[in-house]
């Protein structure tokens, strides 16, 4: 008889594809008080970006790269914070790790072949060993505008390409940070540097009137007025970056979580380009003159002096107030005014948007806005323009999608196409589709997923695992070789994410011993919870399978196990049953619960 298994998805939260970039910077300071620093472990997860880009290392007089951070390598100890930001690939398995290089002054690296090539290898090694996934580089105008730099990128580019080809892993990304205030000087080699990079990153914030202690500044004014000069604004800055020559789908727009405050000379003129004292106090916790945290913000506009009511400019489209110790504080602030600057950038068809940095967002709900307000504003207000190469993961829910599959007749559902009854495989099938593909270690154990085109296949069931008696998992030999193998297998399409099926070989008393004791019930669950959490699954496979529910008592605890184990697992987690003919036909799964 036929086996027909009819995969029921939960609750498959499958993070769905948006045609643009989310580039978010993580800077951890030294500087900031312990209290008040963004840790590793505190970092939004599932992360809502498409890139994370960690910051800063540096560049030493050997062309290597190397951190700048005591915490960024592990040691015997501690885990580092390359690994800490890499675990956020398991909430989220598409977002891209990138590493921040600042090279401030001179760059020897350029000066020739060799110590380009160096400066290639050491930056490949750097980013393989420590599993990121590219590199942004940060260097001066000075360097930027010339032929060695241009040359640099080449060479790194090749580089990259070469070691992509080889490896057969996921090609290593390279983008180059412009501040806006330096694209006018650099106006003649945009064109080539957006030859050899695969994003333009526009620090928007960076403009000609924010080093100027003597006049205040908004920060990211989207359009000009009369007080604010274009070239201070995002509008004018993307627009002459394209004409520039810097293709519209490789450009991200940077926007900051920081603000600038300014000591006004003058208490009654209080608008972009008023004369100031100075750079205003440094903030309670990052002790940086001029520059204070978006919490930070949140403190000084409501203090012991009162509520400070904040000043929309609806022309250049930009948030400031006025406060304690005759003090100017211009910022970012998730409302309106923050809504339509994103859904500018996003309508431009560009190749995304930037925030610098997460450390800078209130992480701590200090604001009463919940945590990471900038970042769930920026995240929930994309709305970029169809025809993209580039995604970012929304965390939009997708419909629950039911797959009937006949295994009786796989081959032949998989080789002929139905539109037109030809016995050929199949290219490119829809990506919005669940293609769930079942590996079976214990039949054999020496499949070779590079075989394997990641496309083929949105979800990998790996079936299937045991329970003992007490309801502990049991891992063979077989299971966890695929394993090993699963996690180094990295494809140049983006690897099927993780299921684990579990009891597909066990019989209905097995099932019954465990489930109707909820001691060993409860131990199911969580050596469940524990298999996925480790191994970074994305949901298991519930296969009472191989005998059938016989009585309306295995109804109810098959029931409650699917109702307990969905209690348990975070709400990104699918919970997927595999259901018998013969159980279904006389009505023994409690559909209401499932």
């Amino acid at each position: 008889m036929r086996l027909l298994i009819c995969l029921v998805l939960v609750a498959l939260a499958i993070q769905e594809a948006a045609p643009c970039a989310l580039f978010c910077y993580y800077v951890p300071s030294a500087r900031t008080k312990h209290e008040a620093q963004l840790t590793p472990e505190k970092l939004p997860s599932p992360m809502p970006c498409s890139h994370l880009v960690y910051g800063f290392a540096s560049i030493d007089s050997e062309h290597q790269i190397v951190p700048t951070n005591v915490n960024d390598l592990p040691t015997l100890a501690t885990t580092g914070n390359y690994q800490k930001i890499n675990n956020l690939k398991m909430q989220n398995p598409q977002l891209r790790t990138m590493l921040a290089v600042r090279k401030q002054g001179r760059f020897p690296a350029m000066s020739n072949k060799f110590t380009r090539t160096a400066l290639a290898q050491s930056a490949i090694n750097h980013l393989r060993s420590n599993h990121l996934d590219g590199l942004v580089l940060h260097t001066d105008a000075n360097e930027m505008n010339s032929n060695s730099f241009i040359h640099l990128l080449n060479v790194m580019k090749l580089e990259f390409d070469r070691e992509a080809e080889k490896s057969q892993m996921r090609r290593l990304q390279l983008v180059v940070a412009v501040p806006a205030k330096d694209i006018q000087r650099l106006s003649n080699v945009l064109s080539k540097i957006a030859e050899q990079v695969d994003f333009i990153y526009l620090i928007a914030h960076i403009t000609p009137a924010s080093a100027d202690r003597n006049k205040v500044a908004y920060v990211d004014p989207l359009y000009p007025t009369i007080d604010v000069e274009p070239e201070d604004t995002v509008n004018y800055n993307v627009k002459q970056l394209v004409s520039s020559g810097a293709p519209k789908e490789k450009v991200v727009v940077g926007l900051t979580m920081w603000g600038h405050s300014y000591i006004l000379a003058n208490k009654q003129v209080n608008t972009h380009g008023a004369p100031a004292s100075d750079f205003g106090y440094p903030g309670k916790y990052t002790d940086s003159r001029g520059r204070l945290a978006y919490f930070e913000l949140c403190e000084e506009k409501e203090t012991d002096f009162g509520d400070f009511p904040i000043l929309e400019d609806s022309h250049a489209i930009a948030t400031s107030f006025k406060g304690r110790l005759n003090q100017w504080f211009a910022f970012n602030e998730p409302g309106e005014i923050y809504k339509k600057k994103v859904e500018w950038i996003t309508s431009q068809s560009l190749g995304g948007i930037g925030v610098y940095s997460l450390d800078a967002d209130d992480f701590f709900g200090t604001c009463m806005q919940g945590e990471f307000p900038l970042l769930r504003a920026t995240a929930a207000n994309m709305k970029c323009n169809p025809g993209s190469e580039h995604t970012m993961m929304t965390g939009q829910d997708i419909p629950i999608v039911p797959v009937r599959m006949d295994h009786s007749d796989t081959e032949a559902a998989f080789d002929t196409d139905p539109e037109t009854n030809d016995n050929r495989q199949q290219q490119n099938p829809p990506k919005s589709c669940i293609r769930n593909c079942y590996h079976r270690p214990q039949v054999d154990s020496s499949f070779d997923f590079t075989s394997l085109d990641g496309s083929w296949c949105s979800h990998l069931t790996i079936s299937s695992l045991r329970f003992n008696p007490e309801g502990k998992i049991q891992v063979s030999p077989s299971v966890a070789l695929a394993l090993e193998k699963y996690h180094a297998w990295h494809p140049m399409n983006p690897k099927p994410q993780l299921i684990f099926a579990v009891g597909g070989e066990q019989s209905g008393g097995q099932w019954r011993s465990v489930l109707q004791n909820d001691e060993r019930r409860q131990t199911l669950i969580q050596e469940i919870e524990r298999l996925l959490t480790t191994n970074g699954a994305r949901g298991v496979d519930i296969s009472w399978t191989t005998d059938s529910l016989d009585s309306i008592s295995d109804r109810n605890i098959h029931g409650q196990l699917v109702n307990e184990i969905r209690a348990r697992l975070r709400p990104s987690l699918a919970v997927i049953i595999s259901v018998t003919p013969d159980s279904a036909y006389t009505d023994r799964y409690d559909y209401s619960a499932i």
